[in-house]
């Protein structure tokens, strides 16, 4: 018994700062005076080109957050958790819904750019995948 409240002691302080977080950050970009941004598709050829300039180590926090999605939420091995989210929040997924409130206080459109930076991932291995079996 002691064991499950310990757990559930853990998972109460590890939601209670992420919540926080996520306020946090909606309150700086209140009081800077950033309101929050509305998506458009053309901002997805800027995601895309911000994640082809992406750095070791954010290529590698990715293939985790790519594999967490699809160990634990049972998603598609080329979405990051946000994507799904973001995926079964349009889908009318509680969880989804949810995911994606709290992904929106800490960057506005939080999911789409995601989906944005998935979307140049699988394109270019797709093309990778092309040109080696010789299809154009």
């Amino acid at each position: 018994m002691s064991t499950i409240l310990f757990g559930l002691t853990i998972a109460g302080v590890i939601v209670g700062g992420l919540l926080s977080l996520a306020f946090l950050m909606a309150t700086i970009r209140a009081i800077a005076g950033t309101a929050k941004e509305t998506w458009n598709a053309s901002e997805i050829p800027i995601a895309e080109r911000r994640s082809a300039k992406e750095v070791y180590l954010r290529k590698v926090i990715r293939e985790f957050d790519v594999m967490v999605n699809v160990f634990v939420l049972g998603g598609r091995q080329c979405e990051t958790i946000s994507t799904h989210s973001g995926i079964a929040a349009n889908e009318g997924k509680t969880w989804g819904r949810v995911m994606r409130w709290w992904l929106d206080m800490i960057q506005p459109d939080h999911c789409k750019k995601a989906a944005s930076g998935d979307l140049y991932w699988a394109s270019a291995e797709a093309a990778r995948m092309k040109n080696l079996l010789g299809i154009k």
